[in-house]
């Protein structure tokens, strides 16, 4: 007789898991495919940036997201892009060239970005529904969620663009409050997604703020010397003051402005990456040194950056006519490495000698009663501190 107790827990079986799979594959094949009308209707002459579309860059590394990294907030994301997707195109150019008025090249490639856009747009909350329902089926109890962690990390991606471009108040968009939010679809993977990186790659590597501070230091050369290249421009965007901040501290053997160079690195520094991290991290003082990634965090958070710049990039390319030469982004290259390198070597905090290697005369003589702080570590900063420290810097 079998007296063992009965699993009554739906297991996973492999029809299930296989229908998990081809269900994530619809909505990337659908962005995969529209990657393709984009890059069909750019070889066929269409009007598009060249040589590669950011579009199909875009779309491509959507897929690939949403294929590999099941999650609902992944799905989340393929939805918006395949509605940005839809919306790129202006209405009378659309119907011109879905009709093939601008050559059948061109209107397959139309159909299949508006075929490909609408089938991941109507499948991803079909995919959002199911994997919030199957939450509630699954075998073990799940670990309840860390709303506060979340929220600071949903805080460090807002926070850092909005320290890096909003506060300086330098753009005509100041005071626009439907173009500012409208810029962070842009600017939270551009500079959200690098100081969360930084952050997470320093709290795992046991790095403190003098890494943090380098690595800092590397992105904002990655960021001026080779993405957007400001850092070298003659006349970048056609900025009336340009001229004057360039030539007054020019350095003809490097091409660039000390000045600038204080200001975009130093801004990148300070306002982009480790304000927002000290202001997010004081926010909960006692796990400030805790990790807030796993592995799918990280390489969502990449792919964000990545995609962000390589569209700065090719904006850069294509509209300004003054850009970094080949030495220039050599030599940006080797700093931005030997940065990294320095963070790491340099970036561990030194162990502070024991407490009783200390002679205290006060406690020696008990006059005071003075609690034993464990070794190499210091109190994280709490939030009036970091404010009151950070605002005569500001």
């Amino acid at each position: 007789m079998d007296t063992s107790t009965p699993n009554l827990a739906r297991p996973a079986t492999p029809d299930r898991a296989r229908t998990r799979e081809w269900s994530a594959a619809i909505p990337a094949a659908g962005l995969a495919t529209g990657a393709v009308g984009i890059v069909i209707q750019a070889i066929a002459g269409a009007d598009l940036p060249r040589p590669v579309p950011p579009g199909a860059v875009i779309l491509t590394v959507a897929a690939i997201l949403t294929w590999r990294v099941r999650h609902s907030w992944t799905w989340i994301g393929s939805s918006l892009v395949a509605v940005l997707a839809l919306l790129n195109l202006p209405e009378d150019a659309r119907s011109a060239a879905l009709g093939g008025d601008q050559g059948i090249g061109i209107a397959i490639g139309a159909w299949m970005l508006l075929l490909g856009a609408a089938t991941a747009l109507a499948w991803g909350p079909l995919l959002i529904v199911r994997a919030r329902g199957r939450r509630s089926d699954e075998d073990t109890p799940r670990e309840a969620p860390d709303w506060r962690r979340r929220a600071q990390i949903a805080g460090l991606l807002v926070l850092a663009p909005v320290c890096a471009e909003y506060l300086a108040a330098y753009d005509e968009s100041t005071g626009d409050v439907v173009y500012l939010v409208g810029g962070l679809l842009i600017f939270i993977p551009l500079y959200g997604a690098p100081a969360l990186l930084i952050r997470e790659v320093s709290r795992r590597a046991n790095l403190g703020w003098t890494g943090i501070i380098l690595m800092a230091a590397a992105f904002g050369l990655t960021q001026a010397g080779l993405v957007d290249q400001s850092l070298f421009s003659l006349n970048y965007r056609n900025i009336e003051s340009w001229d004057e901040s360039l030539r007054g501290t020019f350095v003809a053997a490097l091409g660039l402005s000390a000045f600038n160079v204080l200001n975009f690195v130093g801004g990148h520094i300070i306002f982009s990456i480790c304000a927002p991290i000290a202001l997010v991290e004081a926010y909960r003082p006692s796990r400030a040194r805790e990790p807030w990634l796993g592995v799918r965090g990280l390489i969502i958070a990449t792919s964000l950056y990545v995609t962000a710049s390589m569209l700065i990039l090719h904006e850069s390319l294509t509209t300004e006519t003054s850009h970094a030469s080949v030495g220039q982004i050599i030599g940006s290259a080797f700093l931005v490495a030997l940065l990294v390198l320095a963070a790491v070597i340099l970036g561990r905090p030194r162990r502070s000698p024991s407490p009783a290697a200390i002679p205290d005369l006060a406690a020696t003589a008990g006059l005071i009663t003075k609690p034993t702080p464990a070794v190499g570590v210091r109190p994280a900063p709490r939030v009036r501190t970091t404010f009151l420290l950070a605002l005569p810097v500001a």
